[in-house]
């Protein structure tokens, strides 16, 4: 977008205020989406799922014993992603910039990289049930699915349970009940973090907050509470009935955020049109290293 000087109210006496209609100190929610960060300055990085031994078997008296193999999992590539956004101003614009709301224009252009960090993130768990390229998992299934492969059988980290106390009780069952690759117990014992829309937040606080069993007139202890570490309700979670469980310990979640680079800002003059260019760009991707650590219902049940 090209500013020029003919934005007469910033260039001239008269004008006695300028309204922001955003807010730079906002919440980042995508920080409590994916609590882990890696770095690398590669083209793009590959990981292997290593998998867990079998259980040990019974070995008679001068018998063999069994020799396993861990790496059996799966193997995924992940490529950052370079965003940019750009804006220019002409000379006169700049130099009757009365107000100085052109001349600082970076931290607001850095806003916007903000607000776009934000619905990355939040697309992850948008995009759960969904087997598109960008946002498959590790196993070739979506983040969340009924049939995740294991060695023995399958097993799911979805339910389609609208949110209530009794769900999220259920949930957190299923939570401690995740088998590992063999299809042994591997329990995701929590803490947890509640994902949610902001809609549904106040239900939730009331459930997991209540002193007494939210919803009833008897006087039972509230656990819930003890077992929900954190409410992540953000604006950029496009489904109002969803909500989510994930291993608060962030070596026991899959959410990741691979960066290549942070914001990089580029100033230049054009002096064919006589004006100043400012280029910002920034390069990651957010992706899940698996699905382990993470329930997620549609809550439309």
């Amino acid at each position: 977008m090209r500013v020029q000087a003919n934005r007469a109210e910033l260039h001239k006496k008269g004008l006695e205020f300028v309204v922001e209609q955003y807010d730079l100190g906002v919440p980042m929610f995508w920080q409590d989406i994916a609590p882990r960060t890696r770095s690398t300055n590669q083209q793009q990085i590959q990981f292997l799922q290593e998998g867990d031994f079998m259980m040990a078997p019974n070995v008679a008296e001068a018998g063999a014993i069994a020799a396993d193999d861990i790496f059996h999992g799966h193997l995924k590539t992940i490529t950052p992603v370079k965003r940019g956004l750009g804006f220019d101003i002409s000379t006169e614009a700049e130099e009757t910039d009365l107000f100085n709301r052109l001349g600082n224009i970076v931290p607001k252009i850095k806003h916007a990289f903000n607000k776009t960090k934000e619905q990355a993130a939040a697309n992850r768990i948008n995009n759960a049930t969904s087997t598109a390229s960008a946002y498959v998992n590790p196993d070739g299934k979506a983040l969340a699915a009924t049939d995740h492969p294991t060695d023995s059988s399958t097993d799911s980290n979805l339910i389609t349970t609208a949110f209530s106390a009794s769900a999220l009780e259920t949930m957190i069952q299923n939570m401690k009940l995740q088998k590992s690759h063999r299809g042994d117990p591997d329990p995701q014992m929590g803490p947890y973090v509640l994902f949610i829309h902001p809609s549904q937040e106040f239900l939730a606080e009331r459930i997991l907050f209540s002193q007494g069993q939210q919803g009833t007139a008897n006087n039972d202890t509230n656990r819930l509470g003890k077992r929900v570490v954190k409410i992540v309700a953000s604006p950029y979670f496009t489904s109002s009935t969803f909500w989510a469980l994930r291993n608060a310990d962030p070596r026991q979640q899959p959410f990741e955020l691979l960066m290549r680079r942070g914001i990089k800002v580029k100033k230049d003059e054009n002096i064919n049109t006589d004006s100043w260019e400012y280029r910002l760009t920034e390069m990651y991707v957010f992706f899940e290293n698996g699905w382990r650590g993470y329930y997620h219902s549609t809550g439309a049940g």
